[in-house]
C-alpha cells in the first residue's frame, strides 16, 4: 500500500543522503517523553515509522510489527545499548539500504575504540589511530571480541537493511567498535573495553585491548567518510591529541584522495585528452554550492573539449538525484563518436550517488564504462523520504523510503515511482562493472589510485576495456 509520494530525500548516516532535499520537520514532533512509561513515546513513534515506509518486503511489515510489540514488553528493563540494538532489528527488517536507523546519536551514545577502519577488497583494516595506537595504522583486523571480522560484518544484517557494500562502506562502525555494542549483543564482558587481533604488514598477529576513545568535551561525534579517515588532516572530534593516519603528510596521494575539503573537483589531463570529475556527493553546503559548481565545469569542459571524460563518483554517497541528472547525461550524450566515459564505482557510490555514477550507461551504453566495484545499493530500491521519524526519548533518527526507483528495468508505475523525467528514467540492466578492479589496502597506503591507472591506461590503448556484452 502506498502512503506517501513526497520526494524529499533522506539522511544515511550523518553526511550520507539520498535523492533529495531533506526536510527538517520530525514525523512525531508531537510525542514528548513520559518518564511513568519508559520509551512509550518512541515505540509509538516507531509504530509510525512502519505504516510511513513503503519499502517493506512481502510479510516483512508483519514482522515489524510483531517484533515491535514484543519490544514493548521488554523496552524498560533494557540498558541503552540493548534498546538500540533491538530497535536497529526492527528497522533491518525492511532490508532497504534507505530504511534504517542514522548512526550519528549512536556515536555519541555508546562511543568507538580509539581507531577507524576502512574495508577494502582484501579485508578491514586500521586507516586511523589515536596517537597511542600509532603501531597500528596499517594493520589488517582479523578479530575484534574474538569474533572474526566476516562473521561481525554477516550478523550486522540482522541491524542494517540493504547490502554487504552499504554495511561495509557505510554502517560498520559502531556496530563493530563499539565496546558498548558488542558487549549488548553478548560477545564482549566489558561495555568499556574491546579486544582487536590484527596482522601487521609483515605478517605478526597480535591481539591487543583497548578502551572506548572519549572525545574531547562538545567535540562532534566522531564520523567521516573511510577515504576521509585515511588522510593526515585533523578530524574535529580528536581536538589536539594528533590521531595518526595511513597517508602521512609526506606521502604521496592519488589526485583522488587529495584537497579533502573540496567536494566536486575537476581537472583536465591534456596528455590523455580527458577531463576527470569527482563527484564526493551530490549535495551543496554553506560553503560549496553544486548547481554553482557544474555551471563552471561546463564552461571548463568547453573550454577543455576533451575526447574522455573520467567520472569518479566511489565516494559519493548520495544526495539530489536531480542536481546531476542533466548535467551527466549531457556529458555523456555530447561524447565525441570515439570517445569514452569511463564511470568508477565503489561500495561507497550510493543513492544520487549510483544515478550519477550509472546513467551515462543508460544513455550512452556503447560509450561508458564502468570500471571498480559495485554499489551500495540494488538495481531496484526505495528511496525518499517525508519528515523524518525522530524517536523523542534517544532522538535516534529512522529513515524511510517512500518511493521506488529501479534502475535495473526502468520504473514505470507512476503511483509508486520517483523518477518521471523520461531522459532520467533509464534502463541499465545491472549495477556490476564492466570491469571490476578491486581496491587493495596496500596500493592506497602507497599513494596509487588502481581504478584511475586503469582507466588511464585503456585510454592510451594499452589495456582496451570492452563494454559488457549483456546487461540484463
Amino acid at each position: 500500500m502506498v502512503r506517501r509520494t513526497t520526494t524529499l530525500g533522506l539522511a544515511l548516516a550523518t553526511a550520507t543522503v539520498s535523492a533529495c532535499a531533506h526536510d527538517p520537520r520530525p514525523l512525531c514532533a508531537d510525542l514528548t517523553p513520559d518518564a511513568s512509561r519508559p520509551r512509550a513515546a518512541d515505540l509509538e513513534c516507531m509504530r509510525r515509522w512502519i505504516e510511513a515506509d513503503n519499502s517493506w518486503p512481502e510479510g516483512a511489515e508483519a514482522r515489524a510489527r510483531a517484533q515491535l510489540e514484543a519490544l514493548a514488553q521488554d523496552a524498560s528493563d533494557m540498558s541503552e545499548a540493548q534498546y538500540f540494538l533491538a530497535a536497529t532489528r526492527v528497522v533491518a527488517l525492511a532490508d532497504n539500504g534507505h530504511s534504517n536507523v542514522s548512526l550519528g546519536a549512536a556515536y555519541r551514545a555508546f562511543g568507538l575504540l580509539p581507531v577507524r577502519t576502512a574495508w577494502f577488497d582484501d579485508g578491514l583494516f586500521i586507516v586511523r589511530a589515536a596517537p597511542a595506537q600509532r603501531e597500528l595504522v596499517g594493520a589488517r583486523v582479523v578479530a575484534i571480541a574474538g569474533q572474526p571480522v566476516e562473521a561481525l560484518l554477516a550478523s550486522m544484517a540482522a541491524h542494517v537493511g540493504g547490502t554487504d557494500e552499504l554495511r561495509r562502506a557505510h554502517f560498520h562502525a559502531p556496530y563493530l567498535l563499539s565496546p558498548a555494542l558488542l558487549h549488548a549483543a553478548g560477545l564482549s564482558e566489558d561495555p568499556g573495553r574491546a579486544s582487536l587481533t590484527v596482522e601487521q604488514p609483515g605478517g605478526a598477529r597480535v591481539t591487543v585491548e583497548l578502551a572506548t576513545y572519549q572525545p574531547p568535551p562538545g567535540a562532534p561525534h566522531p564520523w567521516a567518510p573511510s577515504w576521509r579517515y585515511m588522510l593526515p588532516e585533523p578530524l574535529p572530534d580528536e581536538g589536539e591529541a594528533g590521531w595518526i593516519a595511513a597517508l602521512s603528510p609526506t606521502d604521496p596521494r592519488p589526485w583522488s584522495l587529495q584537497e579533502p575539503d573540496e567536494p566536486f573537483r575537476y581537472r583536465f589531463l591534456a596528455d590523455r585528452d580527458a577531463a576527470h570529475i569527482q563527484l564526493r556527493r551530490n549535495h551543496s553546503d554553506e560553503r560549496h554550492s553544486l548547481p554553482r559548481w557544474l555551471r563552471k565545469a561546463r564552461g571548463w569542459l568547453r573550454r577543455d573539449r576533451p575526447r574522455h571524460v573520467i567520472l569518479d563518483n566511489r565516494h559519493n554517497g548520495g544526495g539530489d538525484l536531480t542536481i546531476t541528472a542533466d548535467f551527466v547525461v549531457s556529458l555523456a550524450e555530447r561524447l565525441p563518436d570515439d570517445g569514452v566515459l569511463y564511470s568508477l564505482t565503489s561500495d561507497a557510490t550510493f543513492s544520487a550517488g549510483i544515478y550519477t555514477a550509472m546513467l551515462p550507461r543508460g544513455v550512452a551504453p556503447t560509450r561508458t564504462v564502468v570500471i571498480g566495484g559495485h554499489v551500495g545499493d540494488r538495481e531496484r530500491f526505495w528511496a525518499e523520504t517525508g519528515p523524518p521519524a525522530l524517536l523523542p526519548t534517544t532522538s535516534w533518527r529512522l529513515t524511510y523510503a517512500t518511493q521506488l526507483h529501479d534502475l535495473g528495468a526502468g520504473c514505470h508505475d507512476p503511483a509508486i515511482c520517483h523518477v518521471h523525467t523520461p531522459r532520467w528514467n533509464v534502463r541499465v540492466g545491472s549495477f556490476e562493472p564492466d570491469l571490476v578492479v578491486p581496491t587493495r589496502a596496500a596500493e592506497v597506503f602507497a599513494g596509487r589510485d588502481v581504478q584511475v591507472e586503469r582507466a588511464l591506461a585503456a585510454i592510451a590503448g594499452d589495456e582496451p576495456v570492452a563494454v559488457a556484452d549483456a546487461r540484463g
